[in-house]
């Protein structure tokens, strides 16, 4: 499967605050959890990258509490 790096980082793209790799289980949708707890509160870009296709995608986390 496609190698998937998901990175999650301030709005100002500051070194990422949480990393996580994951190898795709094909090309069906896929739940993947992340450990959020010791993330602050705050607006944030969750990134997932592909490493084999190097397609992107992008989308805004805000985080209440």
């Amino acid at each position: 499967g496609d190698r998937l790096v998901i990175t999650l980082q301030d709005m100002r793209g500051s070194a990422p605050v949480l990393r996580n790799e994951q190898v795709a289980a094909g090309k069906t949708t896929q739940l993947i959890k992340l450990q959020t707890g010791h993330i602050p509160t705050g607006t944030w870009i969750l990134k997932v990258e592909n490493k084999t296709s190097h397609r992107v995608a992008t989308s805004k986390v805000i985080r209440l509490q």
